[in-house]
Order: C-alpha cells, then sequence, then structure tokens
C-alpha cells in the first residue's frame, strides 16, 4: 500500500504525537491487528518523513532546523497485547535507560 505524499493527511498522527509530547513519557495506541499496526506505524513514520521535507523548502541549510522533524524525538514500535487480541503502537521518546553516566578522562 503506497502511502501519501500529502501532509494533510497525517493530522491524526500529528495529533498522536503532541498526546505523546504532552504525556512526556508517550503513549500507545490500541489496534485490531498486526496489519493495522503496521499501517499505523507506517504512517506516523511517513508523517515525520513529509515533516522533514516541508522543513526543508521552508528552513535555509544553515538552520538547525533543517531537514528534521520535530517528532524524531520519538520512536515508534509495535507490541502484541498481553491478551493476543490486538496490538500496541507505541509512541515513546527516545531515552537511554542509563544507571549510571562517568567521565573517561580520570581512568
Amino acid at each position: 500500500m503506497a502511502l501519501s505524499e500529502s501532509i494533510a493527511a497525517y493530522t491524526d498522527c500529528f495529533e498522536f504525537y503532541e498526546q505523546a509530547q504532552a504525556d512526556g513519557k508517550g503513549i500507545r495506541i490500541l489496534v485490531e491487528d498486526r496489519k493495522a499496526a503496521t499501517v499505523l506505524r507506517g504512517r506516523l513514520n511517513q508523517a515525520r518523513v513529509l515533516e522533514r521535507r516541508e522543513s526543508m523548502r521552508l528552513y535555509d541549510r544553515t538552520d538547525v532546523r533543517y531537514g528534521k522533524s520535530e517528532n524524531d524525538r520519538f520512536r515508534v514500535t509495535m507490541r502484541e497485547t498481553a491478551e493476543g487480541d490486538g496490538y500496541w503502537v507505541y509512541i515513546e521518546p527516545w531515552a537511554a535507560e542509563t544507571l549510571v553516566v562517568e567521565g573517561l578522562s580520570n581512568e
């Protein structure tokens, strides 16, 4: 299935990203099966691709926003429900799950 090249086709996706941003830890969306989850994940990623293209049109190459989407800070994954009756599509911020950060210059 080909995805739309019109940014207007992804208003639901941008609303999901806004909700994930507002929550801080992200959100998850329940869909009926793996196919629906795959389609939604593809649409969420396509929305970011189109945002990047738009930023290349709007901003000069020297601008830090050039070629970027403000939603690049999120990862989109899918997982089957524990009951096996659907799939969750997760939108979560990228974050390293670190316990300790140490400098190496004093070794």
